[in-house]
């Protein structure tokens, strides 16, 4: 993987980069979107719909949209295109276990080694969704000063069990609807209001919290931020879906009350959102410390 160009990295779409990042026009980086189908039509995410228009769009629709991963084709497509400016690429993609994304990055990886065999290609299956940004983040931070395509994926490995997500759904509604909770949970929780905090790490969902009120749920993420990271150095990134001020008022309470090394806000990827619905309000981060 020793080259003398510097390493392109490729992502999807279901990272949730941060708009700052997404929208700048960086060579080196290269997003392969997810597809979803709203009432027959096929978009294609952060390209054909705006994570804006497409939450909007979501509060109308009565059922959920449907949503597929990158083709092999498009992966390809992005390698081709990060091969004219880098001998070696690092693509990071969603979990294995959400989604047949990795596969289809290796797929593509395969077919433009055959191609392109002076061009090396790895791809990592980061075991998460929206986390991944922030290792996307770090992979593009170690490229830009100039280390190798070996050291990346070093350091990415490295990262993957120690990134987290945790976040707080305002419904269990689309969950339900797609067939990913009881009906009865569902019901449960309408009535009681019920907020829960889930946790995802590695590849698994799990409930790690549940709460009465957003305002409660928003002051355990923090809680639970405060419990596992304490004085450690944080990267974070606030990720919402259709709760911008909610979002806002996270940020605020994390840059004052912890040790930021980085802290961003993004939007949840589309593909995401479909199967959790407007009102998901997250962080996903990672710590420097000795015992990680």
């Amino acid at each position: 993987m020793q080259g003398n160009k510097r390493v392109s990295i490729v992502t999807d779409s279901a990272a949730s980069l941060p708009a700052q990042l997404a929208d700048k026009s960086d060579q080196y980086l290269h997003v392969v979107p997810h597809q979803m189908v709203i009432n027959g039509a096929t978009y294609r995410e952060g390209l054909d719909l705006s994570p804006e228009d497409f939450y909007e769009t979501l509060r109308r629709l009565k059922r959920p949209p449907a949503t597929s991963g990158p083709s092999p084709e498009q992966f390809a497509r992005a390698f081709e295109a990060a091969s004219t400016v880098s001998d070696s690429v690092v693509c990071l993609v969603l979990s294995s276990k959400f989604s047949m994304t990795y596969e289809s990055a290796v797929l593509g990886a395969r077919d433009v080694s055959k191609r392109l065999p002076e061009t090396n290609i790895e791809v990592i299956d980061t075991e998460s969704a929206t986390g991944s940004g922030l290792m996307v983040i770090e992979a593009l931070r170690l490229s830009a000063r100039g280390k190798t395509a070996d050291d990346i994926v070093r350091r990415t490995k490295e990262l993957v069990p120690r990134v987290r997500v945790i976040a707080t759904l305002d419904t269990l509604y689309y969950l339900q609807k797609g067939g990913r909770v009881p009906v009865l949970a569902h019901l449960g929780t309408s009535l009681l209001q019920v907020k829960p905090i889930f946790e995802m790490y590695r590849g698994e969902v799990s409930t790690i919290a549940k709460v009465r009120t957003a305002k409660r749920a928003k002051g355990k993420l923090v809680d639970l931020l405060h419990e596992d990271v304490g004085e450690d150095l944080l990267h974070a990134a606030v990720l919402q879906g259709n709760v911008p001020d909610e979002a806002q008022e996270l940020e605020e309470r994390i840059e004052s009350e912890f040790n930021c090394a980085e802290l961003y806000v993004g939007t949840f990827s589309p593909v995401i959102g479909a199967h959790t619905g407007p009102g998901l309000l997250g962080v996903s981060y990672w710590s420097e410390s000795e015992t990680a």
